[in-house]
């Protein structure tokens, strides 16, 4: 199916506005982002969103690192939290009334990670996804740093706070599946391994089509 988009796509330029509008994702990168989408998602996360479901956003912020050149920060979510917990994420939450998407991002960075963003200059908006298991539709900014900020986490959301250099995520053999095991089963998930973390799910696939992007552009790739 993904294959038929982008050969549609590449043909006829209407059909390609046509799938932006209906599943909100841009045709150059869907491939990217479905392929890392765990095998029991059967494709909800494209949409479209139910009426019911909340705005809202995270953001993939570039941090610069001497060792590494550019980090990405993300959070292990307590395991108390309402939505995810215990889960690996990109900072973000929920969109609050006449808020933007990168309003929301950069407000729910300092929240989670205590930091000053009036450094953080924003570098573009990712596709937006449906995550169907807290009905939220969430909208993901990328961001750079022009310093390192210091990083406070909040300890009732932070459970601890882990950094991706994009130099391991733009490697060629950067994504690795694993197989995921729950009460009801058991499935196959893509993901990023980072030390002893694996991420996977829609955190994944906001990083595949960030580093798909990268790769296209040939951003950070020295």
């Amino acid at each position: 199916m993904v294959r038929l988009f982008s050969l549609a796509s590449n043909r006829f330029p209407v059909f390609r506005i046509l799938v932006d509008a209906i599943f909100g994702m841009t045709t150059q990168y869907l491939s990217a982002v479905s392929r890392m989408a765990p095998r029991y998602a059967y494709g909800r996360h494209r949409g479209p969103s139910p009426f019911f479901s909340h705005r809202a956003a995270v953001v993939v912020s570039l941090v610069p690192d001497p060792r590494h050149d550019w980090i990405i920060p993300l959070t292990l979510r307590s395991s108390h939290m309402a939505d995810h917990a215990g889960q690996i994420s990109l900072p973000g939450g929920r969109t609050e009334p006449n808020e933007e998407a990168w309003q929301t991002a950069t407000r729910e960075l300092e929240e989670e990670l205590g930091c000053e963003t009036c450094g953080l200059q924003p570098l573009r908006e990712l596709s937006p996804l449906y995550i169907y298991a807290s009905k939220h539709w969430v909208t993901p900014v990328a961001g750079i740093f022009e310093t390192a900020p210091q990083f406070k986490p909040n300890p009732d959301e932070v459970a601890e706070l882990i950094m991706l250099p994009i130099s391991d995520l733009l490697k060629p053999n950067a994504v690795r599946t694993i197989t995921i095991r729950r009460s009801t089963g058991s499935f196959e998930a893509p993901g990023f391994s980072i030390n002893d973390h694996f991420v996977w799910g829609a955190t994944a696939m906001i990083l595949a089509e960030f580093r798909a992007w990268c790769l296209n552009e040939r951003k950070f790739t020295s």
